[in-house]
């Protein structure tokens, strides 16, 4: 294997890593949006909404902060008592079933 080779088989790597990690924080939104619009008591079809608006959110700041401190607000405003590190504990449930969710598909279509 030459330098070259290892050098595009790394880049191929991290290339499928950030895929990863993009599919897993795409997931794990979902997943809170659809926890958030069931602690707010909205309908199904605000899901698709409410996962949209997180989406923007984590554009703005893909750091996760912008996503956790809308779904805080929007809590608050809802007057639904929730304390921060409960909410963030729910964020790291969420990451870790969305972690599984993705891996779990990267198994499957590999196989």
């Amino acid at each position: 294997m030459t330098f070259e080779d290892r050098e595009n088989a790394f880049e191929a790597y991290f290339a499928r890593q950030q895929e990863l990690d993009f599919r897993s924080t795409s997931r794990r939104d979902r997943l809170l949006a659809a926890w958030a619009v069931q602690t707010l008591g909205l309908g199904t079809a605000a899901g698709e909404d409410y996962a949209a608006s997180l989406t923007r959110a984590r554009v703005r700041q893909p750091d996760g902060e912008a996503v956790y401190v809308k779904v805080l607000h929007d809590l608050a405003e809802a007057h639904v008592e929730i304390a921060p590190r409960e909410l963030r504990r729910k964020m790291d449930e969420f990451a870790v079933q969305a972690r599984r969710d993705v891996f779990e598909g990267v198994q499957s279509a590999a196989a």
